[in-house]
C-alpha cells in the first residue's frame, strides 16, 4: 500500500535536488517572506528588539538587514543602537558593517 505523498513524487528528481541546495546553500533572511515586527516606542524596547533580532540571526547581519524585520525602523537609528548594544557588550562588530550578538 502506498500513501498519497510517495506516489505524488515517484520518479521525480525535484525533491531530491531542493533537499540538496537546503544542505548546501546557507539560509539567508528573505525580508520579504519574515513577518515584520512593529518597531517599539520605547528606548529599552528598542534595544531588547534589536538585541533578540540579532540574536535570531544565523550569522552577522548589517543594520539594513535587521531594520527590515521592522515596521517604521530607520537604517540609521538601528545602526547607532547597534553600536550601542557593542559598547555595552551585548553585540559584536564583525567586520564590513555587519553585526553579531554579543
Amino acid at each position: 500500500m502506498s500513501d498519497g505523498l510517495s506516489t505524488a513524487f515517484s520518479g521525480s528528481r525535484a525533491p531530491r535536488a531542493l533537499f540538496r541546495s537546503l544542505q548546501t546553500e546557507p539560509r539567508t533572511l528573505n525580508p520579504a517572506a519574515a513577518p515584520r515586527a512593529p518597531w517599539p516606542k520605547t528606548l529599552p524596547e528598542h534595544m531588547r528588539a534589536l538585541r533578540d533580532a540579532l540574536a535570531s540571526e544565523s550569522g552577522p547581519a548589517t543594520p539594513e538587514i535587521l531594520t527590515k524585520r521592522f515596521i517604521r525602523a530607520r537604517s540609521a537609528k538601528v545602526e547607532e543602537l547597534l553600536r550601542t548594544l557593542v559598547t555595552l557588550g551585548q553585540a559584536r562588530e564583525a567586520g564590513d558593517g555587519q553585526f553579531t550578538a554579543g
